[in-house]
């Protein structure tokens, strides 16, 4: 491996050239720079190190926004899955409810007549019993 030799070339950094400074005074430049975040809003120029950080600062902060979405929006999800099975549940259970009512009344339509033993047992006590062409004064 061999080290680069420091040059001129490395320490350059055309923000300071007195050449450029017309150019860097243009106001549409000056609003790219500052937003690039260059320099500051004084104009003054931003050391490396600094620019660094704060474009570490800016990742990272993009970084949490993009967790708290997504944390938010599988929350949602979350809510919705457990919303569905509610009602995914309660629709079974009132089927199972209808099907039971269904099975009750088939059972009470088609059930065999009452015989007629069954019929002279169904009348009140309180009425006497009484041959036919009798009656009871």
């Amino acid at each position: 491996m061999s080290l680069k030799p420091a040059g001129p070339l490395d320490t350059y950094n055309s923000l300071t050239d007195e050449y450029l400074v017309d150019y860097f005074n243009n106001k549409r430049i000056r609003r790219h720079l500052r937003h690039m975040g260059l320099i500051t809003r004084q104009g003054e120029v931003v050391d490396e190190p600094t620019f660094r950080y704060n474009i570490a600062r800016k990742e990272h902060r993009t970084h949490v926004k993009e967790l708290m979405s997504q944390a938010v929006i599988n929350k949602t999800l979350e809510l919705e899955r457990n919303r569905r099975a509610f009602i995914r549940d309660k629709l079974v259970e009132i089927r199972k409810i209808e099907t039971v009512n269904k099975v009750k009344r088939e059972r009470d339509l088609f059930a065999a007549p009452p015989t007629t033993a069954d019929r002279s047992s169904a009348r009140p006590k309180s009425m006497p019993q009484v041959p036919f062409g009798q009656f009871v004064y």
